[in-house]
């Protein structure tokens, strides 16, 4: 741990994980909510935050996966 990084903490967590068959292959995902809570003074995390909005996260974020509300 680093104590002069700024700490982030989970306030909620409903996730549902679905396991999708493709031609060749399995791939597990999660659809839900994920509520994070992230110190005020942190303006490099709510630029990410709102920069994931329009670039997903993850893998395959072309097909929709790692969409970000």
């Amino acid at each position: 741990e680093y104590p002069d990084e700024p700490q982030l903490s989970t306030v909620r967590l409903t996730i549902q994980t679905h396991n999708i068959q493709f031609r060749q292959h399995k791939a597990w995902g999660f659809t839900g909510h994920v509520i994070v809570r992230v110190p005020s003074d942190t303006t490099l995390f709510h630029g990410l935050a709102e920069l994931a909005k329009y670039t997903g996260v993850g893998a395959k974020t072309a097909y929709g996966w790692g969409m970000v509300v």
